[in-house]
């Protein structure tokens, strides 16, 4: 799943309901949790979770979620669409179908 955060010309996490994030977080119980750009990291820490990811966080999520683990990541912006496009090649690399749930930060 990925939750789409604004970016900080947007508002940034205070634009974020956290209380609408928390819940699609429990209810999706992640296998591993990331983030992409400084307000899904923000965003991340204000609920109280950690980031299982470091470096290469799309790639990360794209290879986690191919290999069968429920990935929940954090997205900034524009950013979404270059997971997106990830995902979907590491699908296509190990011909598999690798499914994906895009939620707004500020409606989740």
């Amino acid at each position: 799943m990925l939750g789409k955060v604004p970016s900080i010309k947007e508002g940034g996490s205070k634009a974020v309901d956290l209380a609408k994030v928390k819940r699609p977080y429990k209810a999706f119980k992640p296998d591993r949790v990331g983030v992409i750009g400084v307000v899904g990291g923000t965003v991340l820490n204000k609920i109280g979770h950690k980031t299982d990811f470091e470096f290469g966080n799309r790639r990360a999520t794209a290879v986690a979620a191919s290999r069968g683990f429920n990935v929940f990541v954090l997205v900034a912006g524009r950013m979404a669409n270059h997971t997106i496009e990830e995902i979907d090649i590491e699908s296509v690399k190990h011909v598999t179908n690798i499914m994906y749930e895009v939620k707004d930060g500020r409606m989740l």
